[in-house]
């Protein structure tokens, strides 16, 4: 049936349905890095404890568009 172990890939792949993982994202979805900020160790210290077990980067992205959107409705 099978010539070689390469056939087997070979058929294995060509049958493959479906693409391993999660489907790409529509650009607008995407988030792009958008600027640094530069802190002391003490403030970074600081924020670290604020955030607790989270992701810096979530904790700040959070805080940064709540403060945003405040400020844009007044």
């Amino acid at each position: 049936m099978f010539k070689s172990l390469f056939d087997v890939f070979l058929i294995y792949f060509i049958m493959a349905k479906k693409k391993r993982g999660r489907p790409p994202k529509d650009d607008s979805e995407k988030v792009k890095p958008a600027f640094m900020l530069n802190l002391t160790d003490a403030e970074h210290e600081l924020v670290k404890r604020a955030v607790g077990d989270g992701k810096v980067s979530t904790w700040a992205r959070k805080i940064i568009i709540e403060a945003a959107k405040r400020k844009v409705k007044r």
